[in-house]
């Protein structure tokens, strides 16, 4: 029996939430490319996915999601999720908060013949993450 693209999504959510940069890694193939739209930085390979993934863990060490909607379009699979934890570490200059996180976000992953994630873009709002863990205020209501 062959694991589908939604079932392959699955798995990298699972190792994500156990924070296993391995597991992640293994569901990409080695000329993957892996995007962060908010930030515009693009990430390769196996060791992309990785890199892009241990930076915002370190940020957030609890860092989980939780896939709020799905869509399975063959050798595309759209995931909505929302992502929660607790800036306890620094996010590039940004020093740990101690406030907590949530914040939705929308992955588009793409996948190559061999079944293996061939690219990932990463859809989120880097503003209300900011604002959330106390890096930019909150403009106050006119």
């Amino acid at each position: 029996m062959s694991t589908s693209n939604v079932e392959r999504v699955g798995e990298f959510w699972a190792a994500h939430n156990r924070g296993d940069l391995d597991a992640m890694g293994a569901l990409f193939s080695q000329d993957a490319v892996t995007v962060d739209r908010a930030r515009g930085m693009t990430f390769l390979g196996r060791e992309g996915i990785k890199t892009f993934k241990s930076a915002l863990r370190e940020a957030f060490p609890d860092l989980t999601a939780e896939p709020q909607s799905t869509i399975d379009g063959g050798d595309t699979v759209v995931l909505q999720e929302l992502a929660t934890g607790t800036h306890n570490g620094p996010l590039g200059p940004i020093p740990a908060s101690g406030r907590p996180l949530s914040l939705a976000v929308c992955v588009i992953f793409r996948f190559g013949k061999d079944g293996l994630v061939a690219t990932a873009d990463f859809y989120w709002d880097q503003l209300s993450m900011l604002q959330q863990i106390g890096a930019v205020a909150v403009p106050a209501a006119a």
